[in-house]
């Protein structure tokens, strides 16, 4: 008789940024290729309220559930030390039974208006940040930059295995590239009041997205505006000359950005699929997550920082022009290949547990 699928709860940002659910994709698409038997996954918000009665984060309601409900327990990826996304009761989390992962967590810091990087206001305390990884086995992070910050907290033993984002077309059947976007130049936008900068910097945002637009549709067929999250479709309507797509749906980006000329903008998410799809891209970093996922992966060439870049949109485009169409997917092969094996790595350590777990029940 085959043994019974092994239940993994997951516990996610849920968003309505179309980049968490790409993780997600390839979260789950990874850990079922790394572990020695079938899986079936229970995914759960990393803060409520969830659909369908489902409860959130590590709290009261939601350890008790696992103990009754799940063999393993992975928290990530996505940035669950900030925004206050993953709810933590210290006390519930001590009581947690099934073994406990961390996978492609992320923390950054942010600029302030002298220019220098501060810590966030909304982020975990470090308390529970300890407490939960006190308990979690693998600790894997997706950059240099949260690899630093658990370290500094004791850590030593994190590991860095980048974004599952960026190596989704190692696990799955990859959607077609859609046809209909050939010669398009897409541009990854974020609404300004939900990037964590200076105001006068938020400032400046409107009036760079309308000349990088302008830009890129001088020199492609069309640009499209490509919204990722629902909140980015009330900033796109300013620009009445625009043409825009948005989608729910990550195998719906994976196929628009894989079809596409070139991908630019301020989304982390989109730079990292066209890595996967090995299309022409350009990140637009206004944060240390983002600086310190492009740096971890050796990929400086393609970032252009906002807080050091001057004229941003003049910046980007000129760097478009001098890289000439060179994919950062060939320059990202070697930290690729490094966080495939951290990454499967990891999750068999995670599967271990569980399979140890069983044998002395």
């Amino acid at each position: 008789m085959p043994a019974s699928p092994s239940r993994v709860f997951s516990l996610r940002p849920a968003t309505s940024n179309v980049g968490n659910d790409l993780i997600a994709l390839g979260t789950e698409a990874l850990v079922s290729d790394a572990w020695p038997r079938d899986v079936e996954f229970v995914s759960l918000p990393s803060q409520g309220p969830g659909r369908g009665g489902k409860p959130s984060g590590l709290t009261a309601g939601s350890v008790y559930e696992m103990n009754q409900l799940a063999d393993a327990v992975l928290a990530g990826g996505g940035n669950v030390f900030e925004n206050g996304a993953l709810e933590i009761d210290s006390t519930a989390l001590a009581s947690l039974r099934p073994p406990l992962g961390l996978l492609a967590a992320s923390s950054g810091r942010v600029r302030g208006h002298d220019g220098r990087l501060h810590p966030r206001t909304d982020g975990i305390p470090a308390s529970r940040v300890v407490s939960l990884c006190h308990r979690a086995e693998p600790l894997l992070v997706r950059d240099a930059a949260t690899a630093t910050f658990l370290r500094e907290l004791g850590f030593e033993d994190t590991q860095v295995g980048g974004c599952p984002s960026a190596l989704v077309d190692r696990y799955i059947d990859m959607p077609a590239p859609d046809p209909s976007l050939a010669g398009t130049a897409l541009l990854s936008i974020r609404h300004p009041n939900l990037m964590s900068i200076p105001y006068a910097d938020q400032g400046r945002v409107p009036g760079d997205i309308r000349r990088l637009y302008r830009g890129l549709a001088e020199t492609h067929d069309r640009a499209v505006l490509l919204c990722h999250d629902y909140r980015d479709l009330a900033f796109a309507a300013t620009i009445p000359e625009a043409s825009v797509l948005y989608t729910e749906d990550p195998r719906q980006l994976l196929s628009w950005i894989a079809g596409c000329a070139v991908q630019i903008g301020y989304r982390l998410h989109g730079f990292l699929a066209a890595v996967a799809t090995a299309v022409p891209a350009l990140h637009i970093s206004y944060d240390e997550r983002g600086e310190s996922m492009l740096t971890t992966m050796g990929l400086d060439a393609f970032d252009i920082p906002m807080a050091t870049s001057g004229d941003v949109a003049s910046a980007a485009l000129d760097r478009l022009r001098s890289l000439d169409g060179r994919p950062p997917r060939r320059d990202a092969e070697p930290a690729l290949q490094r966080f495939d094996a951290v990454l499967g790595a990891g999750v068999a350590t995670l599967a271990d547990r569980v399979l140890s777990r069983e044998a002395v029940r």
